[in-house]
C-alpha cells in the first residue's frame, strides 16, 4: 500500500478523547515495523499533532466540516486524497485507532489478499451472533420483520456476515464509488476472527485486560 491513512479527530461521545491515548500507541507500531513513512494522520486534535511530531508521518489538520461525528470516512479518505494529490492508481489503506489488537501480521495477510485478489476496495468479515432475519423493528410494544421472509429453519436462512472496518483498503480512484460504510458491490471482504473495537470505557478495558 502506497499510503496509511489513520483518522483521528477530537471528538468522540462513547469515550472522549480516547484517540489520544491509541494514536501513539498505533504509530509507535507502525514505525517499528518500518511503516510511518507512509502514514497520513488526519486529526483536527492539536494535542495529537504536537504529541506524534517525533514520527515520520503526514499530518493533515481535518478541515471542521468533516471533523464532527456525522462526516463519513469517505469524505476523509477524498480530503487526503485532493490535499495530497494522490494518483488515482494508489492504493490506500485505513486504519482506525480504535482496533489495538490489530498486528503486522494481520495488515501483510490482509495485503495479500487484497493484491491477490485484484481489488480495488477491501474490507473486513466476521462471523455474526444474531442473524438478521431473527431481528425485528420495535412500533411501540409491536413491532414488524427487519427482512421480510417466512423460513423457520435456520438451515434455510442465507449466508450472512457483519462489516468490519479493522482494516479497509481501496484505490483512490475507487473512493467516490464507496458507500458511507466503504463498500460497493465489488468489495472484497477478508475474513477476521472478533476483534476489540473501542467505543466506550469497558472496550479499553477489556483490552487492558487481555493484553
Amino acid at each position: 500500500m502506497e499510503y496509511i491513512l489513520i483518522p483521528a479527530r477530537r471528538g468522540s461521545k462513547g469515550l472522549p478523547l480516547k484517540n489520544r491515548l491509541l494514536v501513539p500507541e498505533l504509530l509507535q507500531k507502525l514505525n517499528d515495523v518500518g511503516l510511518s513513512s507512509r502514514v497520513i494522520l488526519s486529526t483536527d486534535d492539536e494535542w495529537i499533532q504536537k504529541r506524534v511530531a517525533r514520527f515520520e508521518i503526514k499530518i493533515r489538520h481535518r478541515p471542521h466540516e468533516i471533523a464532527n461525528d456525522t462526516a463519513p470516512m469517505r469524505a476523509v479518505l477524498l480530503d487526503i486524497i485532493e490535499h495530497y494529490k494522490i494518483e488515482e492508481n494508489s492504493n490506500i489503506m485505513t486504519l482506525y485507532p480504535t482496533y489495538p489488537e490489530r498486528s503486522y501480521d494481520d495488515i501483510c495477510k490482509f495485503i495479500d489478499f487484497y493484491y491477490e485478489n485484484n481489488l480495488n476496495s477491501a474490507l473486513c468479515k466476521k462471523n455474526i451472533k444474531t442473524h438478521p432475519y431473527m431481528c425485528l423493528i420495535e412500533k411501540g410494544i409491536c413491532s414488524e420483520t427487519l427482512i421480510d421472509h417466512n423460513l423457520y429453519r435456520r438451515q434455510d436462512y442465507p449466508k450472512c456476515f457483519e462489516i468490519s472496518h479493522f482494516i479497509c483498503a481501496s484505490r483512490a480512484s475507487e473512493v467516490k464509488k464507496l458507500n458511507y460504510q466503504l463498500f460497493n458491490d465489488s468489495t472484497g471482504f477478508y475474513s477476521i476472527s472478533d476483534k476489540i473495537d473501542i467505543d466506550h470505557k469497558v472496550d479499553l478495558n477489556k483490552w487492558k485486560n487481555e493484553a
